[in-house]
């Protein structure tokens, strides 16, 4: 076989490649819209003729992004994420009052000295003289 023949023998196979995981995508999202719980059931199913693997598995060997992007297959690979875990329908929230959080982190320090003011009932500090009357060291602790 001569190199030309091969080459495009080679751009032949990647063409069909990509017909196939064209028509795969719409085959899933055709089944989506119409039962997606049958279509989940479909994605994880074991194939005997293919080593035992799952149309799911399959997709990752070949690196197929658009069929793993599918929404069925996201549902289902998060499903496999939080395991046992009951999806929130507010962990879009949470994970912004987290990021929110993480963001004012250097702030921290600040906000905790508006709050221990004199006047503040939320943080009480000791007083110099009983800081010198508290033992230095552990043999002072030990002492009293």
């Amino acid at each position: 076989m001569d190199v030309e023949s091969e080459t495009e023998l080679i751009e032949s196979i990647k063409t069909q490649e990509d017909d196939f995981e064209k028509l795969a995508v719409e085959l899933q999202e055709h089944c989506y819209r119409h039962d997606s719980d049958q279509t989940r059931r479909i994605l994880t199913y074991e194939l005997r003729n293919f080593s035992s693997n799952t149309c799911l598995s399959l997709a990752q060997m070949c690196e197929s992004k658009s069929f793993i992007a599918h929404p069925c297959t996201q549902a289902i690979l998060s499903d496999l994420w939080y395991g046992g875990l009951r999806e929130s329908r507010f962990v879009s929230a949470k994970v912004t009052l987290v990021l929110i959080g993480l963001l004012l982190l250097p702030f921290y320090p600040v906000i905790a000295m508006c709050f221990a003011s004199s006047s503040s009932k939320f943080l009480e500090f000791k007083t110099r003289e009983e800081l010198s009357a508290q033992p230095q060291t552990w043999e002072e602790y030990l002492d009293e």
